[in-house]
């Protein structure tokens, strides 16, 4: 957990103050963004849509895992 990438959650208004936090957020965005069908549960296949989503998908671009990619 570096100071770079607290700065980056932190200027998103995500407040991390570890790496289990970090993970916490991460795991719970994911899950948002590719719940598709809205139904408390990730399949693969949305897991797989939203993981290999093209770099100029909205709903990828927002993502903390894509600000920290950059």
């Amino acid at each position: 957990m570096t100071p770079n990438v607290m700065g980056v959650m932190n200027s998103m208004g995500v407040t991390v103050d570890s790496a289990e936090d970090l993970a916490s957020v991460t795991a719970l965005e994911c899950f948002k963004t590719a719940d598709l069908n809205q139904d408390g549960k990730l399949s693969v296949t949305e897991f797989k849509n939203w993981f290999y989503a093209p770099r100029h998908d909205p709903s990828f671009l927002f993502s903390p895992v894509r600000k920290l990619l950059q």
